[in-house]
């Protein structure tokens, strides 16, 4: 007779992170979190900074209607924290999303620091490209993801854009080599298999052939 096995759900972790921000600019221990849909997230402005911090999350991505990264937590556009404050636990409201968000302090809307990274299941991150005064503008042009996490670019014009990498140095090589940026519905997500680091890339296509970007994978060094 077969024994039946017991199979156990994951465990749902919480994931923190922590904000210090000292003489307006902010430290932050944990720059890109890749989590899960059951998991939670707390934010903490630590009790060694010396203002009030507004975590700012970014639409994904900004500046086009109807994005089609959804909202991950369901605190509106930001969060305000003072020293020594957390958010509670956030859990996402979506199974797969991705979210980069800056800190500012507050009041006064000084950038006290980087770009940083939420990823909750596949993601993925969204990039825009368009090709403008022969330039090709990425929006955002710096982006930060997980180690392991996942971008997705796409055209909003009606061009093709060829991303070429700083060094041949491609951190998306998952399920293909990313080179080239499509309509959103001829495009698909790509995986970091490179690790922590920053990696710039240029744009070009048949209307363009400067600008370019910066992708963060990962901690800072």
């Amino acid at each position: 007779m077969a024994t039946a096995r017991n199979i156990y759900p994951e465990a749902a972790v919480n994931y923190s992170v922590t904000v210090t921000c000292v003489g307006g600019v902010a430290t932050v221990d944990n720059m890109a979190v890749l989590m899960n849909s059951t998991d939670t997230i707390t934010f903490y402005n630590s009790s060694n900074s010396d203002s009030r911090i507004e975590i700012v999350f970014a639409q994904n991505p900004p500046g086009v209607p109807n994005p089609p990264g959804p909202v991950l937590f369901n605190n509106g556009d930001s969060i305000i924290l003072n020293p020594g404050q957390n958010s509670g636990n956030l859990s996402p409201e979506a199974n797969n999303g991705s979210v980069n968000y800056t800190i500012w302090t507050y009041p006064g809307g000084v950038d006290a620091g980087d770009t940083y990274s939420v990823q909750v299941g596949n993601g993925p991150l969204y990039v825009t490209a368009k090709s403008a005064n022969s330039t090709v503008i990425f929006t955002p042009p710096t982006v930060r993801v997980p180690i392991g996490g996942t971008i997705q670019f796409f055209s909003v014009d009606i061009l093709n854009h060829a991303i070429p990498w700083k060094n041949n140095n491609n951190p998306f090589t998952k399920p293909a080599p990313l080179t080239t940026t499509y309509p959103l519905g001829n495009s698909q997500a790509y995986t970091d298999t490179a690790g922590t680091g920053d990696y710039p890339y240029s744009g070009t296509s048949a209307a363009a052939t400067g600008g370019g970007g910066t992708v963060k994978v990962g901690q800072a060094p």
